[in-house]
């Protein structure tokens, strides 16, 4: 065995490992995408599932850095003689397929939580702004009964 297969053995380790982790991340985003659907959303679940994809996707950027080395000095080897290595290289072709795959369906999921996201956020700004008119109003209401006017001007007589 030569190093240039070690090389796509490697190679095929870390589009494996990146399947995973793109599982992972695809499991989180369904996760995700439920805590959305729900009826009273809790933020404390969509943080830590925000927490660990974050997570996710730092090892994923990893592996990503360490494939296009790794890649970087097999390429030549590969455009060179690609027949001697018909079976990796056939291998690498459809690891690369379903991560691809993967990622498309992640990017799918992830549009649907944003629009999600979105609606959950407006229906909040409009509670947010419905308070404060009503904070607004109790705070005048409480100005008028007490008789407090803040506009009322004083004159004062410095004559005696």
């Amino acid at each position: 065995m030569n190093l240039q297969t070690t090389y796509l053995r490697i190679l095929q380790d870390t589009l494996d490992k990146k399947q995973k982790i793109l599982n992972q991340i695809y499991s989180l985003t369904r996760r995700q995408e439920s805590i959305l659907r729900g009826t009273s959303v809790q933020t404390e679940s969509l943080d830590q599932c925000m927490d660990q994809k974050s997570e996710c996707l730092e090892k994923l950027e990893e592996l990503d850095d360490g494939f296009e080395m790794l890649y970087a000095k097999v390429r030549e080897e590969l455009q060179n003689t690609p027949g001697s290595y018909k079976e990796e290289i056939t291998k690498l072709k459809q690891s690369v397929n379903k991560v691809m795959e993967l990622s498309i369906s992640i990017q799918a999921l992830e549009q649907r939580n944003k629009m999600a996201m979105e609606r959950y956020l407006l229906r909040h700004r409009k509670n947010i702004q419905g308070y404060r008119s009503s904070q607004k109003r109790v705070g005048t209401y409480y100005n008028t009964m007490t008789g407090f006017n803040p506009h009322q001007s004083f004159f004062l007589d410095k004559k005696k």
